[in-house]
């Protein structure tokens, strides 16, 4: 991609690097969906989108596997959001972890 009239040094990259996380946003599987729509509704930090992308694999490839259905609670406790990584991304509404 070409850019003209300006100085746009490391421009491309930025939107090269913009458009796959979009893109990737747009693949999330509408398990992990749920769970950031329940987030949003609580009014939780969200992780960061580099770690969505990433939780979303992990959701994908449990899927995919078979084990996603095997399963009544998941956490992934991995996340730069403390709040977002106490929902159960199985069933977002329920078995929230709590803190003692």
């Amino acid at each position: 991609m070409a850019f003209y009239g300006g100085n746009f040094e490391g421009l491309e990259s930025e939107f090269n690097t913009a458009m796959q996380n979009y893109m990737a946003t747009l693949e999330f599987e509408p398990e992990y969906v749920q769970a950031l729509d329940y987030a949003i509704t609580q009014g939780y930090e969200l992780p960061s989108h580099e770690v969505q992308i990433a939780q979303n694999k992990a959701i994908k490839r449990l899927i995919l596997s078979g084990i996603w259905d095997t399963y009544d609670l998941f956490y992934l406790l991995a996340s730069d959001s403390r709040e977002f990584s106490k929902i159960n991304l199985k069933s977002p509404n329920t078995f929230y972890l709590g803190e003692s």
